[in-house]
């Protein structure tokens, strides 16, 4: 006998994917302020990636559903944070520092 799922795990497992990795993200981004704040720089950096990644996928998806005609606003939301948290961090690392 074959097993038939009932649902299509395509789109929300997407959904989830993304809206837990921006989460993490944005954790991770406002943690590498620590580095940023002790002078080290590559690691504030370092850290601040999976920011812009996340933001930037969900700013890809959000253009793939206002293309397609089912725009969510919802896509905004999730990239915003890591994309703010990211570029604040990466300029707080990249800013000389007074000492």
């Amino acid at each position: 006998m074959n097993v038939m799922l009932a649902e299509d795990i395509g789109g929300w497992l997407l959904a989830a994917g993304l809206t837990f990795g921006a989460i993490i993200a944005t954790i991770l981004a406002i943690v590498a302020a620590l580095p940023a704040k002790k002078g080290n720089r590559f690691a504030a950096v370092v850290m601040t990636v999976p920011g812009f990644l996340a933001g930037i996928s969900a700013v890809v998806f959000f253009g793939y559903t206002a293309i397609v005609g089912n725009c969510q606003f919802f896509w905004l939301l999730i990239a915003f944070p890591p994309l703010i948290v990211s570029g604040l961090v990466t300029l707080a690392a990249r800013s000389p520092s007074k000492k």
